[in-house]
């Protein structure tokens, strides 16, 4: 079955020149500095993130997450750059 994320015109775009691409995720932080991703939007449409597990390296943390995508658990993986605050979506 298609996927409407691969046939997006837009990530295609991204995709050609990388492996990632930039995405808007909304997110609660604690005052110990523990980020939990809630959603994300791609291409225009708003995910909630359902799961996710939570891997730091230096600089960053990889957040391999599920969304709901037509009536189905689909993975993916978010990048969160903790030093200049941008997020990345991976390609899967």
């Amino acid at each position: 079955m298609s996927n409407q994320f691969e046939n997006s015109h837009f990530l295609n775009n991204f995709w050609s020149n990388g492996n990632a691409i930039p995405v808007d995720v909304i997110a609660s932080f604690n005052v110990n500095g523990m980020v939990k991703p809630l959603y994300i939007r791609i291409a225009n449409i708003q995910y909630k993130i359902e799961t996710y597990v939570e891997t730091r390296t230096a600089r960053i943390s990889k957040f391999d997450c599920t969304i709901i995508n037509n009536d189905r658990l689909m993975p993916i993986i978010c990048l969160y750059y903790r030093d200049s605050g941008k997020w990345m979506l991976e390609r899967y």
